[in-house]
């Protein structure tokens, strides 16, 4: 992270996005590693650059209760959501 920007692993998208850090963004968010779900609004959720978007609603999920065998299995065999919802 630097110069306010983050970079971002998203599941819908190749390799990482870097983003301005949006100003809803809770301070957990920020720490390496978190893995969270944000909603964006109806109206953005077909927009190919991330840079512009409003990230609304975040909400943790949290693997850290999982060894890294039991998250493979369950990563391998269930549908997991998207990191970026489409919302409101």
């Amino acid at each position: 992270m630097t110069n306010r920007q983050l970079p971002l692993l998203i599941d819908e998208y190749n390799g990482e996005q870097t983003i301005p850090i949006p100003t809803a963004m809770p301070g957990w968010a920020l720490e390496q590693g978190t893995v969270f779900e944000a909603a964006i609004p109806f109206a953005q959720r077909n927009d190919i650059s991330l840079s512009g978007v409003n990230f609304l609603s975040f909400r943790m999920i949290d693997y850290g209760y999982l060894s890294d065998d039991e998250f493979n299995f369950m990563e391998q065999t269930s549908n997991n959501p998207p990191v970026i919802l489409g919302g409101e």
